[in-house]
């Protein structure tokens, strides 16, 4: 699927439960957000081609149920927010990238990436972190790096971590 290059923002539902796309999902430069649902159940996507810069949103469900993405995931530099559920059941994605500027990250966000691997290390800037954000990722650490600004944290963040061995703060 390839969008316009004029588009600066992907609506809520936009292109919820089109299975029928298939290949690479490139998002034009200029978007600054991708609201509530936006590619929902698009669970034929094999890959993300990078997020543009200018994101700041990434809302509620918005790559939900998009398990075959099977790539690194960058979060861009401007983006402030992933919603809840954002990236629930991307089981294919198989490391994220998180940025500096990023505050806060939702309940479940990354739950049921399975396969996702690697250290987890959150900004200075990240204030909350949601219930559940990263529940089933059974690959994810050894080790996990907490900043002490951090002043809400949901619960069971980590829940079924297996490979968990250390936590800093």
């Amino acid at each position: 699927l390839v969008l316009s290059k004029s588009l600066k923002e992907i609506r809520s539902h936009a292109f919820e439960n089109c299975s029928g796309f298939i290949g690479n999902l490139l998002i034009p430069e200029h978007v600054t957000k991708i609201d509530d649902y936006a590619f929902n159940g698009c669970g034929n996507f094999n890959k993300i081609v990078d997020l543009p810069n200018e994101l700041t949103t990434i809302s509620n469900y918005a790559f939900s149920g998009c398990n075959k993405i099977s790539n690194e995931i960058n979060i861009p530099e401007n983006v402030t927010t992933i919603g809840d559920y954002a990236f629930n059941n991307c089981s294919g994605i198989l490391n994220i990238n998180l940025n500096e500027k990023l505050q806060s990250i939702g309940s479940y966000a990354f739950n049921g990436c399975g396969n996702l691997t690697g250290n987890v290390a959150f900004s200075k800037n990240i204030t909350t972190i949601g219930d559940y954000a990263f529940n089933n990722c059974k690959l994810l650490g050894p080790s996990v790096s907490i900043n002490k600004s951090i002043c809400d944290i949901g619960k069971n963040i980590f829940n079924i971590a297996e490979n968990w061995k250390s936590m800093e703060r």
